[in-house]
């Protein structure tokens, strides 16, 4: 059971904050109402939030499913109750949304057209998430054949699961070859992803950098940043040179065919 508001950690606040979209006020009134059933007069001073804000907070954590209110009294709803369904509604509207930017995407695409003319000039240097998965979506429906290596990028995996299934897609054969530090823990989404892209995955010492390489030349570099404020830090550079990326392939090679398969 979680203490009264003044005991309960800050990481307890932060994390109804960031990860089920209470704000600072809900957060503390759950908190609150788990100690014990209170009436709405009572809140303000348990909860230590304006007496003005309390009702339209009481009225929010209904509606999320956090409190039930009996008209005399306020009662929290168990966590282990309350917290799978605030994460199935969230999915739900994120869903939602999903599916009508999905077709805001296909509007947007068939209205704006790049230049024919336009190319990438290199290098290029990608900061962040989203521009390391929009390149990967340009540059890899073009190849057949992906040479990887991956170190730090394995720390952000769950970020770049969804995001390397949509750039490869199903439609095309495609050799994917990955090289993996020797003490990787694979999960079952990381097999599962392997099984759907067909991949190859082996195990290899002294793996330090990620890189991915194709068949058509296309060289990205990528290091965490640790400057960067964004969920996934990285930073990473992309070149489209024929010798750089042969000579990339070659030790590639070299160093699979001595690598463990998993």
């Amino acid at each position: 059971m979680v203490g009264c508001l003044v005991e309960a950690p800050l990481d307890e606040i932060e994390l109804l904050r960031r990860f089920f979209g209470l704000n600072q006020y809900e957060a503390r009134v759950y908190i609150a109402l788990l100690k014990r059933p209170m009436g709405l007069g009572e809140v303000s001073e348990a909860a230590k939030i304006p007496k003005p804000r309390v009702y339209d907070v009481v009225r929010s954590l209904e509606s999320k499913g956090f409190v039930r209110n009996s008209g005399v009294e306020l009662q929290a709803i168990n966590p282990e109750v309350a917290l799978p369904a605030r994460r199935a509604a969230l999915r739900a509207a994120f869903e939602e949304e999903d599916s009508k930017r999905h077709q805001a995407q296909i509007a947007l695409i068939d209205s704006l057209k790049i230049s024919s003319g336009y190319t990438l000039r290199e290098p290029v240097i990608l900061r962040g998430f989203e521009q390391v998965v929009a390149l990967l979506y340009q540059v890899l429906p073009q190849s057949t054949q992906v040479m990887l290596t991956l170190n730090k990028a394995l720390e952000a995996k769950a970020y770049f699961r969804e995001a390397v299934k949509g750039a490869v897609g199903t439609g095309q054969q495609r050799r994917i070859m990955a090289l993996i530090p020797m003490d990787v823990k694979l999960e079952r989404e990381d097999f599962e992803l392997i099984e759907t892209l067909g991949a190859q995955v082996r195990l290899t010492a002294g793996v330090l950098l990620d890189t991915m390489v194709t068949d058509t030349d296309d060289v990205i570099i990528g290091l965490p940043d640790p400057s960067s404020t964004q969920s996934v830090p990285v930073v990473a550079v992309y070149v489209k040179d024929h010798a750089f990326a042969s000579s990339l392939r070659d030790t590639f090679k070299k160093v699979w065919s001595t690598a463990s398969a998993i």
